[in-house]
């Protein structure tokens, strides 16, 4: 019999093989491919312009997301 606080710790399994693609390669989107690149450029752009960035870089992300396939040019 258990007793309370006597559970065991769920232990995550070995991670799983995701196919990954670059900027560019087949299976990428363009808006991702475009996202990519902007954050690249970041690396050398000043510390405060980081957070401009991203907010751009995040609503085009969650624009794709959200959009039929059919309304992107996509299947």
């Amino acid at each position: 019999m258990r007793q309370q606080g006597d559970h065991e710790t769920p232990v995550p399994g070995p991670p799983r093989s995701v196919p990954t693609t670059g900027p560019g390669e087949p299976g990428q989107d363009g808006a991702v491919a475009e996202a990519l690149a902007r954050l690249e450029g970041l690396d050398d752009a000043p510390l405060r312009d980081h957070v401009a960035a991203f907010e751009v870089i995040h609503e085009s992300l969650q624009r794709q997301l959200t959009e039929p396939a059919d309304e992107r040019g996509g299947v």
